[in-house]
C-alpha cells in the first residue's frame, strides 16, 4: 500500500477513502484520520496535507454521504497546505468542529521510509 502506514490499524472504510484519494491526487504529503469517539455517530474524518490545496482561513471539511454498503453514514475530508498544517499544529488554525486533535492518527506520509512517492 505504499506509504500508508501498515503498522496503523484503521477501519476498512477509512482505508477505502485513503486509497481512493492516493489514487487520484499526486501531491498529497500526509493524510491524517481523526477517529470519532466510540459513543458518537460513526463518521470518517480525514485531513489531507496537499501541496496543491488552496490556502484558507482554516480547514474546511467537505462532507458527503458514504455508500450504503458501508456502516459509516458520512465522510468529511479537509484539505490544507503544508503551511496551514503547521499553523494547525501550532494552534493558530482550528480544526473543523467535532474533530479531536488528541485522537489524530497519521495514516499516510509521503516522506516515510520506503515510500519513494509510491501510491496505494
Amino acid at each position: 500500500m505504499g506509504a500508508v502506514l501498515e503498522a496503523v490499524s484503521i477501519p476498512g472504510e477509512v482505508r477505502t477513502v485513503v486509497e481512493h484519494h492516493l489514487a487520484t491526487a499526486d501531491r498529497l504529503r500526509q493524510i491524517w484520520w481523526f477517529p470519532t469517539p466510540p459513543e458518537s455517530e460513526r463518521r470518517v474524518y480525514v485531513l489531507e496535507v496537499d501541496d496543491e490545496a488552496l490556502p484558507e482561513q482554516g480547514p474546511r471539511a467537505l462532507a458527503w454521504a458514504f455508500s450504503a454498503l458501508h456502516d459509516y453514514p458520512a465522510v468529511a475530508v479537509a484539505m490544507v497546505t503544508p503551511a496551514d498544517w503547521q499553523r494547525i499544529e501550532s494552534g493558530a488554525l482550528l480544526l473543523p468542529a467535532g474533530w479531536d486533535w488528541g485522537r489524530r492518527v497519521l495514516v499516510y506520509d509521503a516522506d516515510a521510509p520506503g515510500a519513494n512517492g509510491s501510491r496505494a
